[in-house]
């Protein structure tokens, strides 16, 4: 089933990060032209925004509520 990106960031580190309907998050690397890559696991429920706080973890919004989720570094890491 096709979804939509719903937000992207750039993050402290210079990444892009990209949420979608779908609950799928992307990253891409800081350099341009760098490849968009699936970043941890779905998380099963529609991402309409995205924010990263000052410790580095990300804030999703969607029509469940907020979701703190780990720090990027510890997303790719999965």
């Amino acid at each position: 089933m096709p979804v939509s990106f719903s937000d992207a960031i750039r993050t402290a580190d210079g990444q892009l990060l990209l949420v979608n309907q779908g609950g799928a998050l992307f990253r891409s690397g800081a350099r341009p032209g760098a490849p968009l890559v699936p970043y941890g696991k779905p998380l099963g429920k529609p991402v309409a925004s995205v924010v990263q706080a000052a410790d580095g973890s990300l804030v999703l919004a969607g029509f469940t509520g907020l979701t703190r989720v780990s720090p990027p570094s510890a997303i790719a890491s999965e």
